[in-house]
């Protein structure tokens, strides 16, 4: 005789357990919600540890205390160390700058080896996979950008290598490129969890819409306030190489023209001398190969992965209270970083 036994409804379930979807229903706005507190609570704790432990504790003990610093509460931020009690050599400055991102490493690196060890389709293991992915991610793409542009914390390493960068710059894109298809298919595994087999469509639609959004909606918080707000400091950190180039060249040949003519160089004279300068000191344009080749291996990794075994949690979808949890804890980081914007 055929049972007609049922499950019990999701509301039956015990607090905190995983709520169990209904058939061929997906937890969009969950999930898209989920990825954007994730992101968001990741880019505020990563930025006091980049700021503060990576550069701040390092220069410290170099010698130098903390002179000034500024934080976006949705963006980057920036810090300027006193004057050390020995000057530095080329190691101490080098290291300083490097703090920053060796922390997102070093973090990263620990959470993925906790939410490992964490049961399939919890929030804590997708949370915790998630702050691992962006740090590794995040910290592994201002390294070889700014090795190879020499901006921010690679400038070190973009005068260090000399000749040598190029192979440095191919082998790091190879680690990230790597490191994305990895994290990628151990993020997916877990909203496998989620979803249940709702076929590959389906699932990369779910997927790349959440990701999409969060990228989205914290983008532009990001580029409103530093719109908003716009600090010089920060923009000189971002300047690159060529672009210092440009501007000391520039400034040098106008004065040439000045010399010579006994008059200041024309708009017209300035903009053709900005485009033979641009043209001279173009960098190779590393982000299209390297974007490029993350996206797929990201991709890749997403479409590769399959639900965990049975035995291993099953499908679950977080329950609003358990989202709700993970939206105090961003809005306790949110208030972290606006109380260490600036120096008191």
């Amino acid at each position: 005789m055929k049972s007609t036994e049922t499950a019990p409804p999701p509301e039956a379930a015990a607090d905190g357990a995983p709520e169990i979807p209904p058939a061929g229903r997906v937890p969009v706005v969950r999930t898209a919600v989920v990825f954007f507190l994730i992101g968001l609570t990741t880019s505020r704790i990563s930025l006091v540890l980049h700021e503060f432990v990576g550069h701040g504790a390092t220069g410290a003990c170099f010698g130098a205390g903390l002179e000034s610093w500024r934080l976006y509460i949705f963006g980057g931020g920036w810090i300027r160390w006193g004057a050390p009690a020995r000057p530095w050599t080329a190691f101490h400055h080098t290291a300083a700058l490097l703090g920053g991102i060796a922390v997102e490493l070093v973090i990263g690196t620990a959470a993925l080896v906790v939410a490992l060890r964490l049961r399939h389709g919890s929030l804590v293991r997708m949370a915790l996979a998630g702050f691992s992915a962006l740090n590794i991610l995040h910290g592994l793409v201002y390294l070889v950008r700014g090795a190879h542009y020499g901006y921010g914390d690679g400038v070190p390493l973009h005068y260090l290598l000399g000749r040598g960068r190029p192979f440095f710059v191919t082998a790091l894109a190879l680690l990230l490129i790597t490191a994305g298809l990895f994290l990628a298919w151990i993020i997916a595994r877990e909203l496998r969890c989620w979803t249940g087999d709702i076929g590959r469509v389906r699932f990369f639609g779910l997927a790349a819409g959440s990701v999409l959004f969060a990228l989205a909606l914290h983008g532009g918080l990001a580029f409103g306030e530093q719109w908003l707000l716009p600090d010089a400091a920060y923009c000189g950190v971002k300047e690159t190489e060529s672009r210092r180039l440009v501007r000391r060249e520039l400034a040098q040949r106008a004065r040439e023209v000045e010399a010579t003519k006994g008059a200041a160089a024309t708009d017209e004279e300035i903009a053709e001398l900005r485009r033979e300068l641009e043209q001279k000191h173009r960098s190779f344009p590393l982000d299209v190969p390297l974007f490029a080749g993350l996206a797929v291996a990201i991709v890749a990794g997403g479409l590769l992965a399959r639900e965990p075994s049975a035995g291993t949690g099953g499908l679950s979808a977080p329950k609003w209270r358990a989202v709700a949890r993970l939206a105090a804890a961003c809005g306790l980081s949110l208030l972290v970083t606006l109380a260490l914007r600036r120096p008191w």
